[in-house]
């Protein structure tokens, strides 16, 4: 009688203990994910961009809520470009400078380790993306996913809980980076990359952090004309793979001292 009563209680505090709440769905687990690596500061990135006549990758280190980064980039294949094979890039608060190791060629600037301002694309190549709208698209990308995910399907689950996703997101749901207006803002313009952009591929950690993004433009359009952009009229499919990790500090971005062109 003793057990039967001691069975007894036992059963009736597992009825009263709470219910293990459920595992969260494929788009409740990505938009979380989302959320999160916006939250989370500063991130280590590479990225690769491919398209059929050009190829280059990225790396450096971003702030995907703010939209602050630095980067390198390393051109690989191209038919032509207006600058040189490596280029050094940093975004401040909106605005984007290209930095020139040595001299920058004007003769009254004996400085080196100075930048330029375009208001232009920076490292732009004829049917891809320049290096701004590569960086820019992570984190439109990364917002979208977080504001306007409209369907997620698990593709692969992966040792420790990590899983990726194949994901639709709503294209007119964009937001921009809480950054002042400047004058480039018509490069990375959100909406417009927005528009171009295929379903996502996405591998979230056991972390419930984002660390890869498979992105594609479709019929993506050439740069505008610009200081020494001819114009084209070809549009192409732009293949762009990101990886991000964990940067460890805080990024730090400031204007350059030297500015060769406002």
């Amino acid at each position: 009688m003793v057990l039967a009563a001691l069975a007894a209680l036992a059963g009736g505090c597992k009825e009263e203990s709470e219910p293990v709440p459920p595992a969260p769905d494929a788009a409740g687990r990505v938009r979380e994910a989302a959320a999160r690596t916006l939250d989370r500061g500063a991130a280590s990135i590479t990225i690769r961009v491919a398209s059929p006549f050009v190829e280059y990758s990225i790396r450096g280190a971003i702030e995907l809520a703010r939209g602050e980064f630095r980067v390198r980039a390393h051109v690989t294949r191209a038919p032509y470009t207006h600058f040189v094979e490596r280029l050094e890039a940093i975004g401040v608060r909106g605005e984007t400078f290209q930095i020139v190791h040595g001299e920058p060629g004007f003769d009254n600037l004996t400085a080196t380790d100075c930048a330029f301002d375009p208001h232009a694309l920076v490292g732009s190549y004829g049917g891809a993306v320049s290096v701004q709208e590569a960086v820019a698209l992570v984190g439109v990308a990364t917002r979208l996913l977080r504001d306007g995910l409209r369907k997620a399907t698990v593709m692969e689950r992966n040792e420790r809980r990590s899983a990726t996703y194949r994901v639709i997101v709503d294209p007119h749901a964009v937001s921009d980076p809480d950054v002042r207006r400047s004058d480039e803002w018509y490069v990375v313009n959100p909406p417009r990359l927005a528009r171009h952009l295929a379903p996502i591929e996405v591998t979230v950690d056991s972390g419930g952090l984002i660390r890869r993004l498979a992105l594609e433009l479709r019929r993506f359009p050439p740069p505008s004309r610009g200081p020494g952009i001819a114009r084209e009229h070809r549009r192409e499919v732009v293949s762009i793979s990101v990886s991000l990790s964990d940067f460890g500090r805080a990024l730090e971005v400031r204007p350059p001292r030297c500015v060769a062109m406002e």
